[in-house]
């Protein structure tokens, strides 16, 4: 099953429905080895409100082989994976931007007990009582993603990511984030798009996170004039936009 393109937003589940392992207020997915994905979705507002047993404010995926992909998770709330909670199956949340959501208990943004991978996104403001943004429980992989604290992993940063405009549920980065060009590329993405639509790597390297950095405003712009446009000197080659020559070496 392939769930795109969808928004989920504002769904409240009480403590009524309570038990271990319970939980996705907006979605639940209990699978005996079926194949399940989001892609560019919103999971935005959505509450598990029983403090002891709720797992996933948005997202539970209990066994099964559950793939998220450029999507975004803001403002979730539950006891364990304030955004996210997977356990025990062959899941993936890939170039996501997970957000501002927060669990009582143990992560904030992601919860991954007993599997799980977490790769090429931004998990970040997130908040709980043990791991802020990820808790790994038991098992589960975390690589290139951008987080507040340190998580072991290949190609991990603790920068800033430095969302366009966060103030206002603005989560896109800005072409100087350091989540541009960190990501691990991979075969899927040839052909994808981003959260916005637009094609999922714009440069030779994927970017962290739901938007592929766009160079809005500036991607004609060509401050030096030297015939190369400023998106693609600070981007694609990584010069020096308001010199014609950055490595003085009698070229633009």
């Amino acid at each position: 099953a392939s769930v795109q393109d969808c928004r989920f937003e504002g769904n409240y589940l009480d403590g009524s429905r309570s038990g271990a392992n319970t939980g996705g207020a907006a979605v639940s997915v209990f699978s005996d080895g079926a194949a399940v994905s989001f892609e560019r979705c919103e999971f935005i507002g959505n509450t598990f409100a029983d403090q002891e047993y709720a797992c996933g404010g948005a997202l539970l995926a209990y066994t099964g082989e559950v793939t998220v992909t450029n999507s975004l998770f803001r403002d979730n709330t539950a006891a364990y994976g304030g955004a996210v909670y997977l356990r025990s199956g062959n899941h993936v949340v890939r170039n996501c931007t997970i957000v501002e959501n927060a669990a009582s208990t143990s992560g904030g943004g992601v919860c991954l007990n007993g599997s799980g991978e977490v790769l090429n996104s931004i998990v970040y403001d997130n908040t709980a009582t043990n791991g802020a943004n990820i808790q790994i429980i038991e098992d589960g992989d975390v690589g290139y993603t951008c987080t507040n604290e340190f998580i072991s992993g290949t190609g991990n940063i603790v920068n800033l990511p430095l969302f366009e405009d966060a103030a206002n549920d603005d989560f896109r980065i800005d072409i100087s984030s350091p989540c541009v060009n960190a990501g691990a590329n991979a075969l899927w993405m040839d052909g994808a798009d981003d959260l916005d639509g637009e094609a999922r790597v714009y440069a030779q390297r994927v970017d962290m996170g739901a938007y592929e950095a766009s160079g809005a405003g500036i991607s004609e712009a060509d401050t030096d004039t030297d015939g190369i446009g400023d998106f693609d000197e600070l981007v694609v080659y990584g010069s020096d936009a308001n010199k014609a020559d950055s490595d003085s070496d009698g070229m633009d």
